[in-house]
């Protein structure tokens, strides 16, 4: 006859034997950050005429304060849609109610 088992495994312990097991720890979080990375996008240089656009519609955006704004930041294009508080000339900057947006990096403006 076989011996019984000197030592009984507790309901925990036999858990343990079946949770996951990764071989190549930290994969994940570079195959997160590598998908990070592909969705940056190269910012867009401008053509004259759209430039001038952007300056027209800049001007008139001091008087009408809303718009829709596209524009580049931490490797993508953002689009803000509301009120535009100030528009600094001198710093070349639209201040809205959540972000300081630098004319160089404004793709397009929409004045409503």
């Amino acid at each position: 006859m076989a011996e019984k088992p000197k030592y009984k495994m507790t309901v925990e312990e036999r858990a343990k034997q079946f949770m996951p097991f990764s071989p190549l720890s930290g994969l994940g979080r570079a195959l997160i950050k590598k998908e990070k990375e592909k969705e940056k996008v190269k910012k867009k240089i401008l053509a004259d005429d759209k430039e001038n656009e952007l300056n027209v519609n800049t001007a008139l955006l001091s008087q009408t304060h809303s718009a829709v704004i596209t524009y580049y930041k931490d490797g993508k294009y953002h689009k803000y849609s509301g009120i535009v508080d100030k528009v600094l000339n001198n710093e070349k900057i639209i201040v809205t109610k959540d972000e300081k947006i630098n004319f160089s990096d404004v793709a397009d403006i929409v004045v409503k």
